[in-house]
């Protein structure tokens, strides 16, 4: 989240894309369509709707690494791949 208090997703093009922070539930439709649009414009084909990012984002996961990997998932993005190992190449 920036300092002003919303949340900053960063495009494949070097700009940012800002979305409300949650101020209550009215905000999550917001950070949806934003997450959304961020996945678009890395590049992601996704065909995801919003109410299916909603549930991810209302979740009450314990830690935000799960929270993360799972709007990844959401939104489809690829799974990370290790780079190669300089000793192999």
């Amino acid at each position: 989240m920036g300092f002003s208090g919303q949340f900053v997703f960063g495009r494949s093009d070097g700009s940012l894309l800002a979305a409300p922070a949650f101020d209550g539930v009215r905000a999550v439709p917001a950070a949806a369509e934003a997450a959304i649009q961020w996945a678009v414009a890395a590049g992601v084909t996704t065909t995801v709707n919003q109410g299916t990012i909603d549930a991810v984002l209302r979740s009450h996961e314990v830690f935000v690494e799960d929270a993360f990997i799972a709007l990844l998932d959401a939104l489809g993005f690829p799974l990370a791949v290790a780079p190669a190992d300089e000793a192999e190449a």
